[in-house]
């Protein structure tokens, strides 16, 4: 079975091929890129946006053949990468196209190309956010003065609001026209037949980064630092860091020692264009108000080992996203057995289950986000109950082998045409 991957990133081992850096995220594609190596008679091609046009090219690492396109925004750059895949196609003639991502405009490109190349009924998108649902949340606890307000550049919350509506319209385009989906939660199953009914929806767990599966340790109370709060990121609203902000206050009259550690990029710190995003202005804003300087620590961006390490630490993993599909961090936390708290929004509760394997809160109560992190702090045996349901699910929901097996379940019945 021959199976093209069209990625959004350039995956991490094939970095060096291209001169850059190794990519943190995307971890679930590496995962069952891994996984399905380990099957004979399966030949996966790779496809990677390329954002210099020096480092365009086509070769052969790690028993993979990759090719490479242009990524553009553009009315042309669609057309262009539309041509780009069809010579792709023709090229690597694969028995399944599998398309990583709604979000990305090359994913309609790809698209395209596939109804050229008359493949449609050989595609699956794999279902990673839906930016044009995400979009109605995108702000949700913000002022709208805030949101509207601009930065130095120009820049909102408002534009980054429009920049993912925009895409939706892309994006819906894709699911009105194709024919298989890729999806793991209740929540991207009822946006994806909302917008058409006749879509194939196949389920399939993610595959975690390899580091997990490797890992010999688990969360364990007496080796956590008590009191602390682990953040996977809050670099922009999506992702909510403002209502934990609002909660931290609440926390701190309680257990007035709470550290909160945030990983990836910093909002407050100036981009390249020498300004601070509006969001990160807000960010200030809070923490500022609240004099919670002491109790934030934004620890950057993290490779797989460094992130377990912070995992293991915390006393808390916080999830305070607005909308989230399945959060890929709060499947790794759970993975580790780290007690986790949610904002109940999305496809969260198809991964857990309240007061069972974590915690679920109403995502705009922040009093309810700081009640259960006291709750969690109070009892140890709350924490320990919660890590060992956590640790249980995850492990069984993330079988990799179980998961590959189900991947490929999906590749031969589309193939077969049973779709």
């Amino acid at each position: 079975m021959k199976v093209l991957w069209l990625c959004n990133l350039v995956l991490p081992d094939f970095s060096e091929e291209f001169a850059i850096n190794r990519n943190n995220t995307g971890g679930w594609m590496s995962g069952m890129l891994y996984e399905l190596e380990k099957v004979e008679d399966i030949d996966i091609s790779l496809v990677f946006p390329i954002y210099d046009e020096k480092r365009l090219r086509e070769g052969k690492r790690n028993g993979h053949d990759y090719y490479t396109f242009l990524s553009g925004t553009s009315e042309e750059d669609k057309v262009r990468m539309a041509d780009t895949f069809v010579q792709i196609l023709e090229k690597v003639k694969p028995d399944i196209v599998h398309i990583w991502g709604t979000e990305y405009y090359h994913a309609k490109a790809a698209v395209d190309a596939s109804i050229r190349c008359q493949i449609l009924d050989r595609v699956i998108v794999d279902i990673q956010g839906l930016v044009s649902i995400c979009a109605k949340h995108y702000a949700s606890g913000i002022p709208d003065s805030v949101i509207e307000k601009k930065d130095k550049n120009g820049g909102s919350i408002l534009a980054e609001i429009e920049d993912f509506r925009n895409r939706g319209i892309n994006e819906r385009y894709i699911f009105e026209k194709i024919r298989n989906v890729c999806g793991r939660t209740d929540w991207d199953e009822m946006c994806v037949h909302q917008i058409n009914l006749h879509v194939k929806y196949m389920a399939c767990n993610r595959i975690l980064r390899k580091g997990f599966y490797e890992c010999e340790k688990s969360w364990n109370l007496q080796n956590c630092h008590r009191h602390t709060i682990f953040v996977s990121q809050g670099s922009y609203a999506i992702k909510g860091l403002h209502f934990l902000l609002k909660a931290l206050p609440l926390i701190l009259e309680r257990y007035p020692d709470t550290e909160v550690y945030v990983a990836g990029n910093n909002p407050m710190e100036m981009k390249k264009t020498g300004t601070v995003s509006a969001y990160g202005a807000y960010i200030a804003e809070i923490i500022e108000k609240n004099n919670l300087m002491e109790h934030i620590h934004f620890v950057g961006s993290l490779d797989e080992n460094l992130m377990i390490s912070r995992y293991l630490d915390a006393n808390v993993f916080v999830s305070a996203s607005n909308i989230e599909n399945n959060s890929n961090s709060v499947c790794e936390a759970m993975y580790l057995g780290v007690p986790v708290v949610a904002s109940d929004v999305g496809g969260m509760s198809s991964i857990v289950q309240h007061k069972t394997d974590g915690i679920l809160y109403p995502f705009d109560a922040e009093y309810m986000l700081a009640g259960w992190v006291c709750k969690i702090f109070d009892s140890d045996d709350l924490a320990q109950q919660l890590s060992r349901g956590a640790r249980e699910s995850a492990m069984n929901r993330h079988n990799p082998v179980m998961i590959g097996r189900i991947m490929i379940g999906n590749y031969v019945e589309v193939m077969n045409g049973q779709s």
